[in-house]
Formats: structure tokens, sequence, C-alpha cells
């Protein structure tokens, strides 16, 4: 049909025959006109023999051609399927149809995980669009290319199925109608979102999420005061970036350490107002409960917060940081909005090894933590390092954000700045100065074979952490952390079934 001459007239009235690989179908010439115009109208308005004779020769299959008679003579043809949804397009296609395409393309048919759904083309595009099914699903590149012959050689279409859970799916169909999605329980809130980002519905995505957001009004900076918090296993990596902020001056550096001096007086302070009583506890495995050492004396409690000691180590730190040439740039979510917000991350399960050091007179002082314990503290001082040994998926995680932000894969595991951590530990309410009372967790620690130090392993169920970036690497700073020391007291906070409760086998 691509040598047909360019002089057409419209054909004559009456009776046309269209021979499909051997079945005759007689269709007047109302019927051609219907949808046109096609490759029918084009046939018999040409100059060739087939509008002579009024009969026509399809090699095309001869069951759907009879859906396509029923759509020329006006009748609402709905796909029974996925492939007969496809086989009628690639047909409407052929004969170049444009009312039947545009009715197929207003309603899909699409198969997933062996379940049909049939989905308006309206609701796939007035919420979370673009996504998979407007830009890499059901027709995108089906549409012939202008200025070929009238007769394309379209490939084979296949038919739309997706391996995908069909369940899910129709929870994604509702929140596509408008509808709210119960989310079941976790697995099903993990398993929803790794189908929202399988089809680029980037609203469901953020929705979804577990985050919270919050207002840090002890940050000096504004950049600094907004945070979202994420489970670290949620986080995607392409909405991560890293804030081009560097604090890399010797006075800022006094600056910062005063500040937060002054911020952590100010915390100080602010728990003593709301908590006069306040309580350093640590289990004991000789009983398997909680020691309280309560301090009833503000004064002696304004003594021992770790004003000079954290003072020091901050100047300390921040002395090498700048020596060093490095530079501290704070770890950012990006929405889709384009709205930057301090990173969290919620990590669980995890571990916290607290690595014990006396230094003497003739070791040198290594730069990292330490701590004046109030039991010990007319004698040396203790340095403690918390050290946060992760799982593999959570190493994972972190390694892909390094790619995404373009920092260095080596992840340095060094908890920085521990004294402004929330501890809660066999379920009593801690300061970082109970990780130091070495006669209380004497029983508890064990030696390391590598160092001779003494190292306490805390198993942490939950941890916040604040990400930053030095010298290209990955630092954590520890928020908040429930851990426990012992399985006694794990044992402890464990809770009973309900007694109502019944299982069924």
């Amino acid at each position: 049909m691509s040598d047909l001459p360019q002089n057409k007239c419209p054909p004559p009235a009456g009776y046309y025959s269209l021979i499909v690989r051997g079945n005759t179908f007689k269709l007047s010439a109302n019927t051609l006109y219907s949808d046109s115009p096609n490759y029918f109208t084009e046939a018999f308005s040409s100059l060739l023999e087939e509008s002579v004779t009024k009969t026509l020769i399809i090699d095309r299959d001869p069951a759907i051609f009879s859906d396509i008679v029923k759509h020329l003579q006006g009748y609402y043809v709905t796909p029974r399927d996925e492939v007969h949804y496809t086989d009628l397009y690639s047909d409407a296609q052929y004969y170049r149809l444009p009312k039947l395409k545009e009715q197929l393309r207003t309603n899909y048919i699409v198969n997933v995980g062996g379940k049909v759904f049939r989905v308006e083309r309206e609701v796939l595009e007035k919420r979370d669009a673009p996504n998979f099914f407007t830009s890499f699903g059901f027709g995108y590149g089906w549409e012939p290319i202008l200025g070929e012959p009238m007769i394309p050689k379209f490939p084979a279409l296949p038919p739309p199925i997706l391996e995908r859970d069909p369940e899910l799916f129709a929870d994604i169909l509702r929140y596509l109608q408008g509808y709210e999605i119960g989310i079941k329980d976790e697995v099903h809130r993990q398993n929803l979102l790794k189908d929202a980002r399988f089809y680029h519905l980037k609203g469901l995505t953020d929705k979804l999420l577990a985050s919270t957001m919050t207002v840090n009004g002890f940050s000096k900076d504004d950049y600094d005061r907004n945070e979202i918090l994420f489970r670290l296993k949620d986080i995607r990596s392409a909405n991560v970036v890293l804030l081009d902020k560097i604090n890399n001056s010797n006075n800022n550096s006094n600056n910062n350490s005063n500040n937060n001096s002054n911020n952590i007086n100010n915390i100080n302070n602010s728990n003593n107002i709301n908590n006069i009583n306040n309580i350093n506890n640590i289990n004991n495995i000789n009983n398997g409960e909680v020691l309280n050492e309560n301090v009833n004396d503000n004064n002696d409690r304004t003594t021992t917060t770790p004003t000079t000691a954290t003072t020091t180590m901050t100047n300390e730190t921040m002395k090498d940081e700048t020596t060093k040439g490095g530079t501290s740039r704070r770890i950012m979510y990006k929405n889709k909005e384009g709205t930057l917000y301090v990173l969290l991350v919620e990590v669980h399960n995890v571990y916290l090894l607290c690595h014990y050091d006396i230094p003497t007179l003739s070791s040198p002082l290594i730069s990292t933590t330490f701590i004046t314990s109030p039991l010990s503290r007319k004698s040396s001082s203790i340095r403690l390092t918390l050290e946060l040994v992760l799982s593999e998926l959570d190493l994972k995680k972190l390694k892909n954000i390094t790619k995404s932000i373009k920092a260095s894969e080596e992840i340095n595991m060094i908890i920085q700045s521990p004294e402004m951590c929330a501890f809660e530990i066999d379920g009593a309410k801690v300061t970082s100065d109970a990780l130091t009372n070495v006669e209380k967790l004497a029983p508890l620690m064990k030696l390391d074979n590598n160092t001779g130090n003494q190292y306490l392993s805390l198993f942490v169920t939950r941890a916040i952490l604040r990400l930053n970036v030095n010298n290209g690497q990955i630092e954590m700073e520890l928020l908040k952390c429930e851990a426990f020391s012992s399985e006694r007291g794990f044992n402890g906070k464990r809770i009973f079934l309900p007694s109502d409760k019944t299982i069924s086998l």
C-alpha cells in the first residue's frame, strides 16, 4: 500500500469485501468511514485495483478483525485481558483507527502478578505524575513516526504484564484514585515503599517514608534548624546532598566550641529545672538491677557537668581538624520541592562499643573523646571512645550515600560529641558520664587482646544519628540511644502477650 498514488477520490457507496485470512467481511462505506481516515478508506480511495473491485485482501488475525468490525459498526469493544488489549491496540495501529486507539488508551488493561486490572488513564495522570505509567508504561512509543509508509511495520507489542504483587498494586491504585491506604504493619509499609519506587510515584514514596520533622531551637544557624528523621534503610540516596558550608578557621572553631559549651550548659540547666533529682544509672550484673546514683545537690551537679572537659575536648578536636585542613559539612535531605533539611537517621539492633583507656604522662594524647568520671575525678582522666558497629545492610546504605555525595566509602565509626547524647541504658535515663563509672561497670567489661584496654559492649535497640562529612569521610553524632548492658537487663524490658491473645496454627 505504500505504492498507492497520491491521487485519491472518495469510495463510492455500497458494500466492500475485506478478506482476512480467508474470512470475508462485507462492510458498507458508512461503516468504513465511521473511524476515518484509516487504512480501508485510503485503499478504496486510491486509483488502484482495490477501488475498482471493492475487494481488499488482508493478512491479519480474523478474530481480532471481528472486534475491529464491531468497533466500526458503533459498538464499544472492551478488551478481555491484557493479551486481547495488546492485540486490539496493535491492529488499531495497523488499520490506523484514531478513535479506537484513543478509546484503548483511555482505559488500560494490565496484568499484575496474574491478576487483571482495568485502569483509567485519567487516574494515572491526575495524581503523582509523571510516573511509570505515563513515562515508561502502557502505550509509550506505540505511536507511528510521521513520514513513515501508510502500512507501518510495527514490532510485536508485548502485553502489559508486570511481575509485581497484585495486592500491593490494588493499594497503589486506590491511592491514585484518591483514597487513603491503610498500613497494616511495618512489612506492608516496606513492601508498599518498594513498589511505590518501582512505579516512580514520588508523592506516595514520601508519604510512606516514616519520617519526623523537628526544629532544633538550639542551633545557631538557620540552615541547621530544620531537621528530618528517617530510618536509615528507607533513605533514597538520590535525595541526599552535602551542604556547601565550611568551618575551617580557628576563630570559627573556637566560637563554635564556646557556643556548644554554652548550649550544653543551657541544656543541663534546663534539665535541672525540669528534674532537680537527676539520676545516673547503670546496670549491675551482680544483682541484675539498675543502681541509682541520686545527685540531689544542684551545685555538685553543676560542677560535674562536662563543661571544662568538654570544652577542652572540643577545642582540641577543632584544632586537630583545622591543622589538617579538614572541613566539616552537614549531610542534608532534599525533598521533591527542593527544601533542605538536616538529615537524621534512625538505626536499630546495632552495637555500641565503649573503649576505655587511662592516659599516663608518657602516653600521647590521642585525638578522641574523653570524659572525667565523677567517681574518679580525683585520679587521672578516663578516656572513653564510643564506636558504633552497624549491620551489613546499614553499612551498605551508608556507602550508597557516600557515592551520592561523592565522599570516601571509608566511614568513621567513632561517635563524635557523645556528651550531647541522651542515653537510656537498661531502661534508665543516664548521661555519658555514667559510661565512665568503671567501678560499677567492671563486672561487664571485657579485655581487648589487641590493645590491652578494656571495653564494654552495649546492645542498641534504636538510636538517632546526625551525619556530617569531615576530611571526605562520613562522621556520626549520636543524639539519642536506647541500649542494654546485659541480657538480664534486656529481659527486664520484655513484654508478655495479652491474656486474650489467641494463636491459631
